[in-house]
């Protein structure tokens, strides 16, 4: 059974329950669905068929809550550069930049570019540093590098 039919088959089973029970009422309550659900599913059903009752992600970005993308960029960036660094200090030291954004606001940032713990951040880091620098590390980056955070990376790929 693929993924497909493993979220098609309950709503349909619902549909079909309800059509042989002849009441809506009973088969939503034996399967656990809303009625707003059941009709939901039962529009669907009819404009579409089955493949129209595949689960939709509901959730869409409300664009205007978010930062401006230059300030997302240096933010990421600077999560890349310094993966030690916390939300809070983050935002400290972004503000020392003149870059005033909340920690909360760092931690969405990171969410959303998968760098949310240290261990991707990490990860990043070395990624770029071996794309950028091969034979060696900048000093900068060898601080919040260590050795052995290195080679436990590279082994677990």
């Amino acid at each position: 059974m693929t993924t497909t039919q493993k979220l098609i088959q309950p709503k349909l089973g619902l549909l079909k329950l309800a059509e042989k029970l002849g009441n809506v009422s009973d088969a939503r309550k034996l399967m656990g669905y809303s009625i707003d659900s059941f009709y939901r599913f039962q529009k669907l059903y009819d404009e579409g068929g089955e493949f129209e009752l595949i689960e939709i992600s509901r959730s869409k970005p409300l664009l205007k809550n978010r930062i401006e993308k230059e300030i997302e960029d240096v933010a990421v960036a600077y999560a890349i550069e310094s993966p030690a660094f916390g939300q809070q200090l983050a935002s400290n030291e972004l503000r020392k930049r003149r870059i005033i954004v909340a920690p909360f606001t760092i931690r969405c940032v990171w969410v959303r570019h998968a760098l949310k713990m240290f261990q991707k951040r990490l990860k990043a880091l070395v990624f770029e540093t071996m794309t950028y620098f091969p034979p060696c590390l900048a000093y900068s980056m060898k601080t919040s590098v260590s050795r052995s955070a290195l080679l436990a990376l590279f082994q677990s790929h």
